[in-house]
């Protein structure tokens, strides 16, 4: 993510978190936030990129296929120029995105 940006989670979002349920697009990214800290305290910051699920979003929601597309080439146009020698966390969460 690399960038510092507000995220809200609400009462809804933590129930689901704490009971195993399928989780938000926000709380993925307080988890990656608090991820991407810990590598920056241990010095790992320069290994790792985590990658905001805003970047690879789809735009049109018109089928479930096109949708998977757009993430895809969204996802291909960001790796495309991308350092080649860092490992990148890419969030997937099949029922919300």
């Amino acid at each position: 993510m690399g960038f510092d940006m507000p995220v809200f989670l609400s009462f809804e979002d933590i129930y689901e978190f704490i009971n195993l349920q399928e989780i938000s697009a926000n709380c993925i990214l307080v988890y990656m936030k608090y991820l991407e800290e810990l590598c920056r305290i241990n010095g790992q910051a320069e290994e790792f990129v985590f990658v905001s699920p805003s970047l690879i979003s789809p735009v049109r929601t018109d089928t479930e296929d096109a949708g998977r597309r757009e993430r895809a080439d969204n996802l291909l146009s960001f790796l495309r120029d991308a350092p080649k020698e860092r490992l990148y966390l890419v969030p997937h969460n099949r029922g919300r995105h």
